[in-house]
């Protein structure tokens, strides 16, 4: 029997591309430890002060996240470049919108 989550996680991992070659990233957001929805307030947050086109990493350890974040990216208009899974946490790589 699959373990709780394992079909949401996989679908998340599977619509998320894995990063080949890490994008430069701007500013890096380390928010594991945090309930949802903390993990999304600190990406809109930390994503309000880049400037368009800029690439913020995002340190994450919420189940969650792997569902929340991608929608939330698509949903505001940011691109999802990429995603890596940590040791115990995911990374992902959120390109702010443009202007």
């Amino acid at each position: 029997m699959p373990a709780a989550g394992a079909g949401r996680a996989r679908a998340a991992e599977s619509a998320v591309p894995a990063c080949s070659e890490l994008p430069p990233v701007a500013y890096t957001s380390d928010v594991r430890g945090l309930p949802c929805p903390l993990p999304l307030l600190h990406l809109a947050r930390e994503l309000r002060r880049l400037r368009p086109g800029q690439v913020l990493r995002l340190l994450v350890d919420d189940p969650g996240a792997r569902e929340d974040v991608p929608t939330w990216t698509r949903r505001h208009g940011h691109i999802l470049v990429g995603w890596e899974q940590g040791k115990g946490y995911d990374v992902y790589y959120v390109r702010k919108r443009p202007s």
